[in-house]
């Protein structure tokens, strides 16, 4: 039975989580005799536990002059050298496949080949394990409000603040249309819903960037329980299913495995995060108006005044 390796770097907790659901996967449904190698720290041990990754060893990330003693790294260059193929999940997974004098490499980390064997293997089980209602309840959401996650493989790339000001213009509209009673059947005017106003909920990961800018926004304004901090977040399906779409963002227009996820959730993608602040909010209330059973109708008038 051919011994496969798989090789995992880095502990950026999305993507390495995600990964790790892959490889998982991966080892499930493909034959062989399987073992992972993963070189980070105690965040990439933890995303490995959390996909349910077994069984794997976890060894510290040769950086520095440690990468150039590699060779005398007896522990991993033996794990390496005794399998019969590794699979590496990242380019700086190659690179240490290759300097420790792995016998076959199989790249497996460029997105369009990620996404292909996410089709091909991925167990969307995993998304039970996520109950929306209860999820939800702990949020303090009600159903008929909305949660949309912002998704980033790297949480140092996207910038929070951007999206949290789109989903405060939203909020503004939604505010509007709530205030004071409709106008008469058949009269023209100022006028709301007279109804409680639905909420727009932002899901981000603790650690995302800028979001403190987004903290003091909402806090100020009396919107702070709008932001809702998640670290589950980096394990994409213990919460998308709790979540009605997602903003991301992705280089170029490639889909990444959170993308994925969010759509084995069902989760319509509504903006780029890197979009303008404005055509991000544009995005959100528009979907918000045409969202089924919601009966909310957003001006786009008043996101352009």
């Amino acid at each position: 039975m051919t011994r496969v390796l798989h090789l995992l770097t880095g502990d950026d907790e999305p993507q390495a989580a995600a990964l790790a659901a892959l490889i998982a996967d991966t080892t499930d449904s493909e034959p062989g005799h399987h073992h992972t190698l993963l070189l980070g720290g105690t965040a990439l041990r933890d995303a490995a536990r959390s996909a349910g990754l077994e069984p794997f060893t976890l060894l510290p990330r040769p950086d520095g002059l440690s990468r150039l003693m590699l060779p005398m790294n007896r522990r991993l260059m033996r794990a390496v050298r005794s399998a019969d193929r590794v699979d590496c999940w990242s380019a700086e997974a190659v690179e240490v496949a290759r300097l420790a004098g792995a016998p076959a490499r199989q790249p497996c980390f460029a997105d369009a080949a990620l996404l292909e064997r996410a089709e091909r293997c991925t167990d969307a089980a995993r998304l039970q394990q996520c109950d929306r209602a209860s999820t939800r309840a702990g949020w303090g959401v009600a159903d008929n409000n909305f949660i949309i996650a912002l998704l980033d493989p790297l949480l140092d790339r996207a910038d929070a603040s951007a999206v949290g000001m789109a989903m405060y213009m939203v909020q503004d509209v939604l505010d509007s249309q709530a205030v004071g009673p409709a106008p008469p059947p058949g009269e023209e005017g100022p006028g709301g819903t007279g109804e409680p106003p639905r909420r727009a909920y932002l899901l981000c990961h603790p650690r995302q960037r800028n979001r403190h800018d987004i903290e003091k926004t909402f806090a100020l304004s009396g919107r702070r329980g709008l932001l809702i901090q998640s670290p589950a977040l980096s394990s994409p399906w213990r919460v998308l299913p709790a979540c009605d779409a997602c903003i991301t963002l992705r280089p170029g227009e490639t889909p990444t495995l959170l993308d994925h996820w969010a759509s084995l959730a069902g989760l319509p993608r509504l903006a780029d995060a890197k979009s303008p602040t404005r055509q991000i909010a544009h995005a959100v209330s528009d979907w918000i108006a045409q969202h089924p059973g919601t009966g909310a109708v957003v001006d786009r008038k008043i996101l352009s005044a």
